[in-house]
C-alpha cells in the first residue's frame, strides 16, 4: 500500500487522473469561465415566454410580455373574430426609439416611422394566423428587445404565444 501524500505531481503522467482521484477545491478557476466564446455572460440575450388563450368577447385585452421602460405586447380579443381580433405592440418608455417590425402575413419587414415615440403603438389584426418579429434598435433604445409574437384565433377564442429576448 502506498502512503498518502507519498506520490507527488512529478510522478504522475500528465491527463492520467480523474474523477475521485482529484481534489476539485484545490483546481483553479478556468479562463474565461463567465464567457461563452469570449462573450460576457450578461451580454447574452435572455429570454421568456408566455403563452395562453382569451375567449372573445367586449373588451377582453390580456397583457402578455412587457419589459420595463421599454414596450409591451398585448391582445384585443372581441365579439366580432376574427376580423376584429388584434396584437398590439406599445412604447412603454420614456424615449423614443427605433422598432423594426417583421410580419409572416405579407412576408415584408418594415421600420415604423422613425423614432417610434413614446406612448406609441402598432396593431395587427388576427384575420389570418400570424408570426409577428418585434426588434427595438438606435442609440436611443433604453435596451434592445426582441418579441417573437404567434396568434391566432379558432372558434371563439384567440390563442398567443409570446418569446421574449432581450440584452
Amino acid at each position: 500500500m502506498i502512503a498518502a501524500n507519498a506520490i507527488g505531481s512529478g510522478n504522475v503522467v500528465d491527463n492520467s487522473l480523474s474523477g475521485s482521484d482529484v481534489n476539485e477545491g484545490t483546481l483553479a478557476k478556468v479562463p474565461d469561465a463567465d464567457k461563452l466564446d469570449g462573450i460576457n455572460s450578461t451580454s447574452l440575450l435572455q429570454g421568456t415566454a408566455v403563452n395562453g388563450q382569451i375567449q372573445g368577447g367586449p373588451g377582453q385585452i390580456r397583457s402578455y410580455a412587457s419589459l420595463s421602460g421599454v414596450g409591451s405586447i398585448s391582445a384585443t380579443c372581441t365579439n366580432d373574430l376574427p376580423s376584429k381580433a388584434q396584437i398590439r405592440y406599445s412604447n412603454d418608455s420614456s424615449s423614443a426609439y427605433g422598432l423594426h417590425v417583421d410580419d409572416s402575413v405579407d412576408g415584408v419587414s418594415r421600420v415604423t416611422p422613425n423614432p417610434f415615440t413614446q406612448t406609441s403603438s402598432i396593431e395587427a389584426t388576427l384575420a389570418v394566423p400570424r408570426h409577428i418579429t418585434y426588434r427595438t434598435f438606435s442609440s436611443t433604445a433604453p435596451r434592445i428587445a426582441q418579441w417573437e409574437v404567434f396568434a391566432s384565433v379558432s372558434g371563439n377564442f384567440c390563442f398567443v404565444t409570446v418569446i421574449r429576448t432581450n440584452q
